[in-house]
């Protein structure tokens, strides 16, 4: 779209970012990947080889199912989940 910030001034964005993270927290491992699933939509990567441990990248995807859950009416967001391995 055309407020839709470019891949070169995101880039740029979020590399400052990180830089001022790891100015504030010299020890902080940090890994970028963004992606536009429209056809033939832009991607992004920062630090792409970087490994994370399984708990680390497992997040995102829970917190996705766990919203949809709810709109589903499944279960509500002040529910306790417990997760197993």
């Amino acid at each position: 779209s055309p407020s839709a910030p470019s891949v070169d001034a995101l880039r740029r964005a979020l590399s400052d970012r990180i830089a001022r993270l790891r100015a504030e927290v010299p020890t902080a491992v940090v890994a970028v990947s963004v992606r536009d699933l429209a056809p033939g939509g832009a991607s992004l990567d920062l630090a792409p080889d970087t490994v994370f441990h399984a708990a680390s990248t497992m997040k995102l995807p829970v917190m996705i199912e766990l919203f949809r859950a709810a709109d589903r009416g499944a279960l509500r967001l002040d529910d306790s989940v417990t997760l197993e391995n």
